[in-house]
């Protein structure tokens, strides 16, 4: 995506803010959230590290992987910004328009989507499987196999209900950051650190109470005003592009009618075009 952006170089009609002139506290509440989704995996590593033969390991792949994945967003977000503006797609790939590039690009976030669901669909199918047939749950025979299957099917059935439910890649990520990332990887590790400090008979520092409430604080903060400000634009988007489980084609086919932008990236003049 970033070789197609300098590709196609910047339009002289691209504006951009150091400081975004409609920012909103909703707004920014919202972006965290979807920042949220994108680097917190707390409630994973527990789940993956559980798995390792020595779980000491793990810091020694996330000491590399962690800042390698901050630093790849950062330049592919900066750059994005830089040659889009305000203009800029929230679903990254809409920034370019239909040929071999995107093509290429899709096939990527394609395997990329594929890896991550499989990683996560293991980890919530084997809960799932603990929480209904705790007994068979390394049973190799025909009955632990079958079980499994229904676990991994329910999960994948899920899936696909809530991705057609929330058919906009962007506000579906702000939703699941905002609202089940928070008390996962914020309110929950605190709450459980600080009852464990009491069932040990160690003492909370005054300042310490302080971080951990503000913590929490915030944390409920983002829940309640990144949600509220993420349905509202669901409930927007519902009315202008259809409700859920509707055809959407804005922006995915190379049509002037679906997709009037994306053909003007790749240099279509669709005004042109008799009505």
């Amino acid at each position: 995506v970033i070789v197609a952006l300098i590709e196609n170089g910047r339009d002289s009609s691209v504006e951009t803010f150091l400081i975004a002139e409609d920012m909103t506290f909703s707004s920014v509440m919202q972006s965290l959230s979807a920042m949220y989704f994108t680097f917190s995996g707390q409630f994973m590593f527990y789940e993956l590290m559980s798995e390792m033969k020595d779980f000491k390991d793990f810091m020694k792949v996330f000491i590399i992987s962690g800042p390698v994945q901050v630093g790849i967003y950062a330049i592919v977000g900066c750059v994005g910004y830089y040659y889009k503006g305000t203009l800029a797609s929230g679903y990254f790939l809409d920034n370019l328009g239909f040929g071999p590039a995107y093509r290429v690009a899709s096939a990527f976030l394609c395997f990329h989507m594929l890896v991550g669901y499989i990683i996560m669909s293991n980890v919530l199918s084997r809960i799932l499987h603990i929480a209904v047939s705790p007994y068979h749950v390394n049973d190799k025979g025909w009955r632990g196999k079958f079980e499994w299957l229904g676990c991994t099917s329910t999960v994948l059935i899920l899936s696909f209900v809530i991705a057609n439910a929330i058919p906009f890649f962007d506000l579906l990520t702000s939703l699941i950051g905002g609202l089940l990332v928070p008390p996962l990887c914020l309110l929950f590790p605190v709450v459980c650190y600080v009852r464990m400090r009491i069932l040990t008979g160690v003492k909370l520092k005054w300042w310490e109470w302080i971080v951990h409430v503000a913590l929490l604080s915030f944390g409920i903060l983002m829940i309640v005003v990144s949600t509220m400000a993420t349905v509202k634009l669901l409930i927007s988007n519902w009315s202008t592009f259809g409700k859920p489980f509707s055809c959407h084609c804005e922006g995915v086919w190379d049509t002037c009618g679906c997709s009037a932008d994306r053909m003007a990236f790749s240099e279509f003049n669709c005004s042109a075009i008799e009505p």
